[in-house]
């Protein structure tokens, strides 16, 4: 509170006075003396960081101190759970960004991240790229939909959707026709 009332290093966040951040200047040349840290130091810090932002629902600061350490399972896992969000958002770039990242294998691995890096991929023109991703999560959703009902797997129709505006911007018309047919069949009425 003596801090807030002399306007000292912090600015506060909310109108409760129960979140704060330091004052732009002030957290410069804290994170210029971090920076001074040794790598396994600071490291942890952002672990810590990462874990203690997932913890308080702040999953998009949580990722961003993952990746600064470069724990891509860790940030892949968190943006699983907040993917749909930044789709239905808008926030594409955010996406984007995260897609470029994260290596490649791990992308392929994770069908629901892929799937929505892939659409924008696809939608901006970048096919090539974009293919072999859904191919992967049409593969691994494939595997858990041939013990499913119909419909049960959301992302499987969503991924043959993909793969179907895929392979027509690309003119395979015969893989566009199949893949229009799978999404047909298992998108819930």
């Amino acid at each position: 509170e003596e801090l807030e009332r002399s306007n000292v290093f912090v600015i506060p966040l909310d109108s409760e006075r129960k979140w704060y951040r330091y004052h732009h200047l002030f957290g410069d040349l804290l994170k210029q003396r971090c920076s001074n840290l040794y790598d396994a130091e600071l490291k942890e810090l952002h672990t810590l960081a990462s874990t203690w932002f997932e913890q308080n629902n702040m999953q998009d600061f949580a990722i961003d101190h993952a990746l600064v350490v470069k724990d891509f399972k860790r940030s892949i896992n968190l943006i699983e759970h907040i993917i749909e969000r930044l789709w239905q958002n808008g926030h594409h770039g955010a996406i984007i960004s995260y897609g470029e990242q994260i290596p490649l294998e791990l992308i392929q691995n994770k069908p629901v991240f892929a799937l929505y890096y892939a659409w924008i991929l696809a939608s901006s023109g970048k096919t090539d790229k974009a293919l072999p991703l859904l191919l992967s999560a049409e593969r691994l959703t494939k595997t858990v939909d041939s013990s499913s009902s119909k419909g049960e797997h959301k992302y499987y129709s969503r991924i043959a959707v993909a793969l179907a505006y895929v392979y027509a911007q690309i003119e395979q018309n015969v893989d566009a026709f199949k893949f229009s047919e799978i999404a047909l069949f298992h998108l819930p009425k």
